[in-house]
């Protein structure tokens, strides 16, 4: 059996919603909860569509996102816990390398969490242009909050510091969290982050497009 942490907190009369928006699938029951090596892959069924609706809107609309946690290395509550944070493309298991070395160091958990509409984090049943308005870096970076709010809460840790941690676009991220809701996470480790900003950043669009 999943964890309880990684069950789904929905009623059953709200269970399908959040799984039928997988683009082209139909709703096969919750979601999977795969065996990594010491790690599993698990969804956070809770997300919401759009953090700065209205409060019944933002409740109406929810979605699943999917995650991957190792906690073999994890001291327990209080201690640290490693925040990577995905980008443009699905994720395919928890941190490892640098950050797998430092958790063993700092007794930390390691936790991958997929951006908004790539893998398997769908949040709409379509990528038409009403639905990927719901696409920014502010509603990923209200995701990630969301999503330290409730771990920690799940794990009754809510004295563990976190350290968000990204490359690249996923390192502007994890900058851009420690500023933006830095009640959330302790620390960033951004990696070649871009720094220059664009206005017109065409040739972004097209790496979006090609994952898309």
């Amino acid at each position: 059996a999943s964890p309880p942490h990684m069950q789904s907190v929905l009623p059953a009369s709200l269970a399908a919603p959040p799984w039928h928006l997988y683009l082209g699938r139909a709703y096969v029951g919750p979601p999977r909860t795969d065996a990594i090596g010491g790690a599993s892959a698990g969804f956070y069924t809770r997300q919401a569509l759009d953090h700065f609706a209205f409060n019944g809107e933002r409740s109406a609309e929810l979605w699943s996102q999917r995650y991957y946690e190792d906690t073999t290395l994890w001291g327990g509550p209080g201690h640290p816990v490693f925040l990577s944070l995905g980008g443009e493309g699905p994720v395919g298991g928890p941190p490892s390398g640098l950050q797998r070395e430092l958790a063993a160091t700092h007794r930390a958990a390691l936790i991958s969490l997929e951006h908004r509409f790539y893998g398997e984090s769908r949040p709409t049943a379509d990528m038409s242009s009403t639905a990927l308005r719901h696409l920014s870096a502010e509603q990923a970076l209200a995701d990630a909050a969301q999503f330290v709010e409730w771990w920690s809460a799940s794990h009754s840790s809510p004295d563990s510091a976190w350290v968000a941690w990204g490359g690249s676009y996923s390192g502007q991220l994890a900058a851009w969290l420690r500023l933006r809701y830095p009640a959330s996470v302790r620390a960033a480790v951004a990696y070649s982050g871009p720094i220059l900003s664009q206005l017109d950043f065409y040739q972004y669009n097209q790496v979006v497009t090609a994952v898309l």
